[in-house]
């Protein structure tokens, strides 16, 4: 189903039933926040997210009300700098403003405003960045589905710092058709999810006493939510009876450990409510259909297939969902680009109906010959909705003496073509955190290949030329090997291409392995 575009654009402020709130937030170093525990929040319908949504509630701030004068000064200073001048009613945008302020902490040192501002000037509250990352990634795995109740508790706490240990206003600007955000101690979303073009946000503010009132003292964290889906309970979901394939990968495999990621592979089947799986037990083959043993149960929640088991595998409930079906153009068969939650974290995976086309990721043969490689299909997000730009990507290993006698090191890339885009390293190093390559040496001395940048700055060595057959410029991310590495004749050698944290529910986690066949160099 086509979703609607999510767009995160100014919305006018609308106070939330008068709800202001005071409260006390300091650096991260300091451990003097007056807190308290919590109890995990309710969630409906999703069991597992207690586990998920446990780390970001260890503790709470205290919070008072406002006094009425703070909130007569709060209005007329918006007033006199002519913000939030349009109202509208609340059951039109349901949007929250809910605004914090703090009890003073007694314990942190009292410094003057001069001792504050210091040689920099006095700083604006900053964002704890990994915070940021643990409750964007919490959003994305909201299941907002039409007209199905909706109960979200999560809190903000840390989210922003002061390093002068200012008092800090907090305000969170929400609108989302059908949802409302109200505080119970923590923030809780509830409602029901309704389709609409209207815009939505999510944006959370933070200021100190030391700016001023105008707009210009906040500093804002933006948050990107689900958009709605359509409820369609009655079709049925295309990942239920059939066996299905995709690669993983462990540094401990068939009771060896690794100092490098070993790519092997495991099969799922979804029938009459029972889960069943298996793991391969090589590097190069994937399970047969009578390996497959129950482990647990699973249920159709609209677009998401939930499975849960206490098998160890599956560490927590897994939410699987489609993001894109395709019938393969190499003679693949049917290919998901799916999504998996696990409970704390995302991975996008290809899987295949096909037993053997996923066992061609397992043996990809290569070194015989000059930039010897096989391509699979791969997509690239163009936005948040689904949309993608389909594309290949192909991975060679070889010896450089294939190419000019007079060089001795070993070689391998991972060529990125598309027969309709450009794909440039702007644009496609964007994605990921690393590339690797791992396997055994001549010497017996593992081989491990990173693929960062000379400049240590950027996460991938990239370059980029142009394909003489369709002239679109295609991305290459290469590798480097030490002068003493060497490739073992028939050795088997797993490739690995990680997405960011924040893109890993929309790019697939690339995976290979490559079985190298020293060249005749006579």
């Amino acid at each position: 189903m086509k979703k609607k575009a999510l767009i995160l654009l100014s919305i006018s402020t609308i106070a939330l039933s008068g709800l202001w709130l005071r409260s006390a937030i300091s650096s991260p170093s300091e451990h003097a926040v007056i807190a308290e525990p919590i109890p995990l929040p309710t969630i409906q319908n999703t069991p597992s997210r207690e586990a998920f949504l446990s780390s970001f509630h260890k503790e709470k701030v205290s919070l008072n009300t406002v006094s009425k004068k703070d909130r007569d000064n709060d209005k007329n200073a918006e007033h006199s700098e002519k913000i939030n001048t349009r109202k509208t009613s609340p059951e039109e945008d349901r949007e929250a403003d809910l605004e914090y302020n703090a009890n003073k902490v007694q314990s942190l040192p009292q410094l003057s405003s001069t001792q504050k501002a210091g040689s920099a000037g006095n700083q604006k509250p900053k964002v704890d960045n990994d915070i940021q990352q643990q409750l964007q990634t919490m959003m994305y795995a909201w299941n907002l589905t039409q007209s199905t109740p909706v109960n979200y508790s999560f809190n903000i706490n840390g989210l922003f710092y002061d390093e002068e240990h200012d008092f800090i206003t907090t305000r969170v600007r929400f609108s989302y058709p059908g949802l409302s955000l109200i505080n119970r101690g923590e923030l809780t979303l509830v409602g029901s999810p309704i389709e609409s073009d209207k815009p939505t946000q999510f944006i959370i503010s933070a200021k100190d006493d030391y700016h001023g009132n105008k707009e210009s003292a906040w500093t804002h964290v933006s948050f990107d939510l689900p958009s709605t889906e359509e409820s369609n309970s009655s079709v049925e979901h295309p990942l239920i009876g059939h066996t299905l394939y995709r690669l993983e990968t462990t540094n401990h495999f068939a009771g060896h450990s690794y100092e490098y990621e070993v790519v092997y592979c495991e099969a799922f089947k979804f029938i009459n409510n029972l889960a069943y799986y298996a793991a391969s037990t090589n590097k190069r083959t994937c399970p047969t259909e009578e390996s497959l043993s129950e482990v647990g149960t699973y249920a159709i929640d609209d677009k998401h297939l939930i499975v849960t088991s206490s098998y160890s595998a599956f560490d927590a409930e897994q939410r699987w969902k489609i993001l894109h079906s395709y019938e393969s153009s190499f003679n693949k068969g049917e290919s998901l680009l799916t999504t998996i939650h696990n409970g704390k974290e995302f991975e996008t995976y290809t899987i295949l109906k096909n037993k053997r086309a996923m066992e061609s990721r397992l043996n990809v043969v290569t070194g015989q010959t000059p930039y010897q490689m096989e391509k699979f299909e791969y997509f690239f997000p163009t936005d948040k909705q689904g949309n993608y730009i389909k594309g290949t990507a192909g991975m060679y290993m070889m010896d450089s003496r294939l190419v000019n006698p007079n060089w001795f090191e070993l070689d391998s890339d991972l060529n990125i073509h598309s027969d309709t885009h450009n794909m440039t390293c702007d644009f496609v190093v964007a994605f990921y955190q690393s590339s690797t390559m791992g396997g055994q040496g001549a010497s017996g001395i593992s081989i491990t290949s990173s693929s960062i940048a000379p400049n240590y700055i950027d996460p991938l060595e990239c370059e980029e030329r142009i394909n003489p057959d369709n002239g679109k410029r295609y991305a290459y991310l290469d590798l480097d090997y030490s002068p003493y590495d060497e490739f073992v004749d028939g050795g088997i050698y797993s490739y690995i291409l990680k997405p960011k944290p924040e893109y890993a529910h929309l790019v697939e986690e690339f995976k290979v392995n490559l079985i190298y066949h020293a060249p005749n160099l006579s």
